[in-house]
């Protein structure tokens, strides 16, 4: 087994720290968007939701604590990603850390629109510009 430096030691317990991180967020959302979600909320119908969550509060409070989890979770992988790339690069590292998550989902939900049941954004992108600055579709 290769032996290693104190650099690359250092790196290894934060990236170990983020890669089990993952892979409880990853149950975490499973459980809580892909069975809690799904079985407590009807889209069509608001009654019926009402009526779910009123009959299963102690699945709509363990959804409630996946939620928590997920968010514990992804600050622990922001801190070890922070510790692992600090020493390649100081400077990308810090932005990589402060980018608000926000930003992310905003910037998801444009690129994959279709995952949401939105309607796309990507009509405007259809045509090709003319020369006389008139846009045509296909």
């Amino acid at each position: 087994m290769k032996k290693l430096n104190k650099n690359e030691d250092f790196q290894r317990q934060p990236a170990i720290i983020a890669g089990v991180s993952l892979i409880f967020m990853t149950l975490a959302a499973f459980f809580s968007y892909g069975y809690v979600h799904s079985s407590l909320v009807i889209q069509e119908d608001a009654n019926r939701t009402y009526d779910l969550l009123q009959s299963s509060l102690s699945l709509l409070h363990l959804g409630i604590g996946g939620w928590l989890v997920i968010i514990f979770t992804d600050l622990i992988v922001t801190w070890a990603f922070y510790k692992v790339l600090k020493p390649v690069h100081p400077f990308l590292c810090l932005i990589g850390r402060s980018s608000p998550p926000p930003l992310y989902h905003h910037s998801c939900h444009s690129c994959f629109p279709l995952m949401e049941g939105q309607p796309s954004h990507s009509k405007r992108f259809r045509g090709s510009r003319t020369g006389d600055g008139q846009h045509s579709s296909f």
